[in-house]
């Protein structure tokens, strides 16, 4: 196998600990959650991305989301992406 491959998989392997320490300390993940929360927050003061973030986190669809703010699905979906996005660019 080619070094490179071999460094990435090892790499990988690393990763997935740390991402597990981190999943496994509620303090982390909660000021992790708070400061992504906040990130939305500051694009947008009306807390609707906010709320649609929570939602998703509870596992609520992008159509009863719609229908919980009387919106059109696709403006949901393009929120979600958005959120997505905003929460991307936090993990650089």
């Amino acid at each position: 196998m080619k070094p490179f491959l071999i460094h990435q998989l090892e790499r990988y392997a690393e990763r997935l600990t740390e991402l597990d320490f981190l999943l496994s300390r509620e303090d982390i993940m909660a000021d992790m959650v708070q400061s992504w929360l906040d990130r939305l927050n500051l694009e947008d003061p009306s807390g609707q991305l906010r709320q649609i973030a929570i939602w998703c986190m509870e596992e609520i669809s992008g159509s009863e989301i719609a229908r919980i703010l009387k919106k059109r699905k696709s403006f949901v979906l393009q929120q979600i992406r958005l959120i997505r996005l905003l929460w991307e660019d936090c993990e650089k």
